[in-house]
């Protein structure tokens, strides 16, 4: 029996080879490339409302609430401190989760990590199956983070000294200063350029416009330092002093014998050298000095305040400072005065009142919400135990957080627990107050506008 001739195919249509070509080169372009186009793809599509980090205010839905332990692998308290005090930081937390899929690297890298670590910290719970997820991830990022900055060592030698160095006590500071770093150098290369538009400055860069006046009114020189944490030293002459009283010390202005060319001709020696705030993060990091160079402790309680307000000059150019905010004080008055009788027959509309603002700078304050505190217990820098003090993201609740111990204050207690609290840690009453050595403030939307000219 002959075999039946199967039916010839039909030429393909240009159309479809076109299309066929299309499906083959969009699966050989592996899962790196296909995913740069897809955060490509996202980016153009208004990144900015649809990943709500900009505009995040509000902690993500997670799946616990409640506060996690965190293991003490020798000497690590100061890491601890400063992943409870971030991982419960809205903005921080947000950012972290904004992608969820690998970088793409051989090798995961130190935000790879830390973003599966705070996912498992809020979507795990202890004593539970997803337990062991979270310890490996816990593990895994501290052995990134600690190869990371081994690996950034200039030599050998350096490199074995940082090895010894991460299995001793450490200032957390200078801790949260390498987190950023390395989270920085992934966020500024490839796939994450797009998606993270250095957000981390964005978050965390604080900016001093540091200024030198003549008293004539001249400015001499200008210079610019960013800072990823606010370094302000405690008032000795005081016994408690004011967290504000410690920011006014490192604003105020300092005299000197530097004069601008006018004047060094009329013989003049006085100037001034001042500092202003120049650039704010939405989160603000404050690093009381407590300790001298020997290493000695500082013991005075500083008080700082649930609300902090913050001094700054906005200016009609980018930077916050301009000739004209030097202007004679008694011209100012008077142009002060014509422009009030010429305008005394006539409402003024808005153009001409922003056309007086705009002859002066804008002074106000920016609000700022605390958010967690880092502290420490111990007389020296070398000796003692760091631990956090945070508030849970849902129910609001006032949590101290010592590796693997964790306290919740009372309801009653919640707000009082972040400044003046004294519960007990480890066995010992701790004092807040005294031992706070970092400051956590989150920026508030509403910005206190204060007099647009001050005499």
């Amino acid at each position: 029996m002959a075999r039946p001739r199967g039916k010839k195919s039909k030429p393909q249509s240009k159309e479809r080879a076109k299309s066929k070509d299309k499906q083959t080169e969009t699966a050989q372009l592996g899962r790196h490339a296909h995913r740069k186009r897809h955060l490509r793809k996202k980016s153009n599509h208004n990144a900015e409302l649809e990943l709500g980090l900009r505009t995040a205010r509000e902690f993500p839905h997670v799946h616990s609430s409640r506060t996690r332990s965190l293991t003490n692998s020798g000497n690590s308290c100061h890491r601890n401190a400063i992943l409870q005090s971030l991982l419960h930081i809205a903005e921080f937390y947000s950012f972290l989760q904004l992608e969820h899929t690998r970088c793409g690297r051989d090798k995961q890298c130190v935000l790879c990590m830390l973003k599966q670590l705070a996912y498992r910290y809020w979507n795990s719970t202890e004593g539970s199956a997803s337990e062991r997820g979270f310890v490996h991830a816990f593990n895994n990022f501290c052995n990134a983070f600690d190869d990371w900055y081994i690996e950034k060592a200039s030599d050998e030698d350096e490199q074995e000294r940082r090895r010894e160095e991460t299995g001793q006590q450490q200032d957390p500071s200078e801790t949260q200063q390498r987190l950023l770093d390395a989270l920085s150098e992934v966020e500024t290369s490839g796939d994450y350029t797009e998606l993270y538009p250095n957000f981390i400055r964005e978050l965390f860069e604080l900016q001093f416009d540091h200024r030198i006046q003549c008293a004539c009114g001249t400015p001499i020189t200008k210079t610019s330092n960013p800072f990823k944490f606010w370094p302000l030293s405690i008032p000795m002459q005081s016994q408690n002093p004011r967290l504000e009283e410690c920011i006014a010390n490192y604003l105020a202005d300092e005299p000197s014998q530097r004069v601008c060319q006018a004047c060094e001709e009329k013989g003049a020696e006085e100037w001034h050298r001042k500092q202003e705030v120049g650039t704010i993060p939405r989160i603000l990091t404050i690093n009381l000095q407590r300790f001298d160079l020997k290493g000695r402790k500082l013991q005075h309680a500083v008080m700082y305040p649930p609300l902090l307000k913050i001094p700054m000059s906005l200016a009609k150019e980018s930077s916050n400072w301009w000739p004209e905010m030097f202007e004679d004080k008694k011209e100012k008055k008077a142009k002060q005065e014509n422009n009030k009788k010429s305008k005394a027959d006539s409402q003024p509309d808005k153009d001409d009142e922003l056309a007086e603002l705009a002859d002066e700078p804008l002074n106000y304050e920016v609000q700022y919400k605390l958010a967690a505190v880092v502290s420490h217990q111990g007389e020296s820098a070398n000796k003692g135990h760091y631990f956090a003090v945070v508030q849970e993201p849902q129910q609001g609740h006032v949590v101290g957080c010592s590796d693997r111990e964790v306290v919740r204050f009372a309801p009653q207690r919640r707000v009082a627990a972040m400044h003046r609290a004294h519960k007990p840690i480890r066995g010992s009453a701790f004092n807040i107050q005294g031992d706070a050595f970092l400051l956590y403030y989150v920026r508030e939307d509403g910005i206190i506008t204060d007099s647009p000219c001050k005499d």
